[in-house]
């Protein structure tokens, strides 16, 4: 953003950089893997190389999103004391680290184990336990030199903050034994106590996206809630998973020394998984006031091409572990099972998905008295190139491994229920089916997919059928608000076992826990409707349907179709193999356009049926 303040008067006499990762999940570099922090580290060395006062921090959700993480879980590769992810970042001197939400994905037990070892900091300011295995606050106090060479005593206040949905993400965990607190209030307690106990500067950790997007839902808070402030000098957001300031792209904040608060606050997301670090550089002076930052140049720094063999030194055995792992056999499918043609289809994995929350959910839903409402599940393609053409599922029929049960639903989830009506499930379809422009019947070769929403926001509806049409516009925006320009529904034809829906009747919605804690911001979820079920892991069951052979009769049909518009084509971009997942269905009406410059392949598809 541009400098809305008066610029600084000449000669700060303190350059402090401060290095920041976030969103890690786990990614050490190894398995093939061209980013994660092997990568990582050889940036880092360059970057502190050209600065002798500096600072390292990491924002979170680093003990969750690989094979391996999942594996020291469930206590496949040893104890959890000995996390390789811990002993990576050990070696990497991080000053201190902020706690993401999926941190407590697997419990307060292992988390508090996981950290036992952990040589750096661990901080989370507004999520308490009875027992917590982190700090509120801390200061962090560092002699750092001028340009002429004198040291002076420099301390840094630092604080961190979690998203409170995590009590409805991990509710099975934290439910009645944590409570959290919300963004503003935590953060204007934590900077009146730094300062109070003699911090210079007030840095905040805030797992939060820095402008609003619809990842992680609209109920999510957003750094911007902290910004104003009075006391804090620094943020550095994550949890979104974007990139701010952009590839090439930097922010150049100037104030006048005179004012220790000026509206103006340095800010960075780092994107995820090591593809970059973020640096903010700092040029401080001294005043009456003490010490302030009088210039910030914010930008992200794309990570090295080559991996830090010391680091994968470090973490090999596990590697090597969680390689032998994951190449183990566990099952087989009669069908391939892809998300490349997510846009135009209800995929395979998506059905599959749908297929486990149903095999887990409905015995206890029959256990709790729920045995004459409908029951639906909700799924969505998880890999489907929101992170480039090489994210998409991609498992040929035959015997399927660990690695492709991975690659088919890589979180570990749980499931979640909810009473809902006829009339909101079309609602919330219309949520869901707003990722797509809107197309003007006639016209050739329209984009199809609002890449604004990520692909993990459009659920499909299985065990209900539904007509698309794409010529009326859609009902929600990006954030998943009401559109202005909504005319009509593009759902049509919602039929529930071949009858038309009937608005009130009731149904039970089967989803999971990211979407019933807000996850994407679908309306009609809380937890005023919510069915209080048992954890039941959902890739479990994906495990249990693979295990016992996949067929196609073990998957409910495909849900939705897109209302013919006659003389009119959409295109869309999918993997760079997607060739070898075409439908048969649609094969007649697809057009292989070609490869893209990002690398992905383009196709042209008839809507004229």
């Amino acid at each position: 953003m541009p400098p809305n303040v008066t610029p600084p008067s000449p000669d700060p006499i303190l350059d402090l950089r401060i290095l920041a990762t976030s969103d890690m999940h786990g990614h050490i570099g190894g398995c093939s893997e061209t980013t994660g922090w092997a990568f990582v580290s050889n940036t880092l060395a360059s970057l502190t190389a050209e600065s002798e006062n500096h600072f390292l921090f990491d924002n979170g959700d680093f003990l969750q999103g690989t094979p391996i993480c999942d594996l020291m879980a469930f206590g496949a590769l040893g104890p959890a004391q000995n996390h390789p992810a811990i002993g990576v970042m050990n070696g990497l001197g991080y000053d201190a680290v902020g706690l993401g939400n999926h941190e407590f994905d697997y419990g307060l037990k292992f988390l508090r184990e996981a950290l036992s070892k952990a040589t750096f900091p661990v901080l989370c300011s507004n999520l308490e336990t009875q027992q917590d295995a982190w700090e509120r606050d801390l200061i962090l106090k560092k002699n750092v030199v001028d340009s002429s060479g004198e040291a002076h005593p420099l301390s840094i206040g630092v604080f961190s903050l979690v998203p409170p949905q995590v009590m409805d993400w991990c509710r099975v965990h934290l439910e009645d034994k944590a409570q959290a607190f919300e963004f503003q209030e935590t953060a204007i307690e934590r900077i009146t106590s730094l300062k109070s106990r003699g911090a210079d500067l007030v840095f905040a950790l805030c797992h939060a996206g820095d402008v609003a997007t619809n990842s992680g839902g609209s109920k999510s808070p957003l750094a911007s809630e902290i910004t104003s402030i009075p006391g804090l000098d620094l943020v550095i957001c994550g949890h979104t998973h974007h990139l701010s300031p952009k590839q090439g792209e930097r922010n150049l904040l100037f104030r006048a020394p005179r004012h220790s608060d000026s509206g103006a606050v340095p800010m960075v997301l780092p994107s995820d998984r090591g593809r970059h670090v973020g640096c903010i550089d700092l040029k401080l002076q001294k005043t009456e006031h003490g010490w302030i930052w009088v210039q910030a140049d914010c930008r992200n720094i794309d990570v090295s091409e080559e991996a830090d063999p010391s680091i994968l030194e470090l973490a090999a055995p596990w590697i090597a572990r969680a390689q032998q792992a994951v190449a183990t056999p566990i099952g087989h499918s009669e069908i391939a099972i892809s998300t490349h043609f997510s846009a135009i289809q209800c995929d395979p994995a998506t059905r599959l998905a749908a297929a486990a929350k149903l095999r887990a959910a409905k015995p206890l839903l029959h256990e709790l008295g729920y045995k004459d409402l409908p029951i639906v599940a909700a799924a969505s393609p998880f890999r489907a190139g929101h992170d480039g053409p090489t994210c998409y599922t991609s498992v040929p029929a035959g015997p399927t491994t660990r690695r492709q049960l991975y690659d088919i639903y890589p979180y570990f989830n749980a499931i979640d229920a909810f009473e809902v009506t006829g009339a909101q499930i079309l609602d919330w379809l219309e949520a869901s089916v707003s990722v797509f422009f809107q197309m003007v019947p006639g016209q050739p070769d329209q984009p199809l997919w609002n890449r604004q929403f990520p692909t993990y926001e459009f659920d499909s509806l299985l065990g209900l059928t539904y007509d698309i049409d794409l010529s009326k516009p859609a009902a929600y925006t990006p954030d998943r608000r009401p559109s202005a320009q909504a005319t009509g529904n593009r759902i049509g034809n919602l039929r529930l076992d071949g009858a038309i829906l009937d608005p009130e009747t009731r149904l039970i919605l089967v989803s999971n826990a990211y979407r019933g804690g807000g996850g994407g911001g679908f309306p009609h979820l809380s937890s005023r409707n919510r069915i209080s079920l048992p954890f039941r892991d959902v890739r479990v069951s994906v495990q249990e349907l693979l295990e016992q052979g996949l067929a196609e009769h073990d998957l409910p049909p495909p849900s939705w179709q897109f209302t013919a518009l006659p003389e009119t084509s959409a295109t869309f971009e999918t993997g760079s193999d997607a060739a070898n997942f075409i439908p048969d269905a649609l094969a007649n009406r697809l057009t292989d356009l070609g490869e893209t410059p990002q690398g992905f392949r383009k196709y042209r598809l008839s809507l004229d049926r």
